[in-house]
């Protein structure tokens, strides 16, 4: 049996990220990576993960070239849900995975 995060909103639902002023969406495939890479989150839903975007109390460059790093506090089960965007050439991005941190990395020199 497939688990996956609650599918409480559909997969076309986006908002805005606060950065960048760019639509961010979670596709169906990231839920699914989410659920199978990190099962301590898989009862969190598609809203949780897309207010946890546009309600970030912290953000960073991504390791890799067009993504960024969101960062909101106090949801999941630890104390920072980590949500790592990818954006594409027509400005808009996908969330490419989620998950749970204890503490915020420290801020690199980028």
């Amino acid at each position: 049996m497939e688990t996956r995060p609650s599918d409480d909103l559909p997969s076309a639902a986006w908002v805005i990220d606060p950065v960048f002023g760019r639509q961010v969406r979670v596709p169906d495939r990231t839920f699914r990576k989410i659920a199978r890479d990190h099962q301590d989150l898989t009862g969190l839903t598609r809203r949780v993960v897309l207010e946890a975007v546009a309600n970030a109390t912290a953000h960073r460059p991504g390791h890799a070239p067009n993504r960024h790093v969101f960062y909101r506090r106090g949801v999941g089960p630890s104390r920072w849900l980590c949500v790592v965007v990818q954006y594409d050439r027509r400005e808009s991005g996908e969330a490419f995975t989620a998950f749970a941190v204890r503490r915020l990395p420290k801020e690199t020199g980028r």
